[in-house]
């Protein structure tokens, strides 16, 4: 997962090189995940170290476009699959 300081490194890197004011210089950036079940690792972090080392803990968080997938394309067309699955 990755961390805030990542972020914060990814950010500071497109702002050398890119030169402009947008957030992130105006690249898209795409972070995917359930971001409440992976946790970054911190070496010997207490649970506190683990949550503010989150990127929901970044400033940046609030530049994001938070998008909600709701359909399951990979299983699509398979009913009876869906229902067998959610039965055992």
């Amino acid at each position: 997962m990755l961390t805030k300081d990542g972020l914060r490194c990814i950010v500071t890197l497109l702002l050398d090189l890119m030169n402009k004011d947008k957030p992130f210089r105006g690249k898209v950036i795409i972070i995917g995940g359930d971001f409440r079940q992976t946790l970054p690792v911190v070496p010997r972090g207490t649970r506190a170290d683990v949550v503010e080392s989150c990127i929901k803990s970044s400033p940046l968080w609030s530049k994001f476009a938070h998008l909600s997938l709701i359909t399951n394309f990979r299983c699509d067309g398979q009913t009876e699959h869906n229902v067998w699955l959610l039965n055992n």
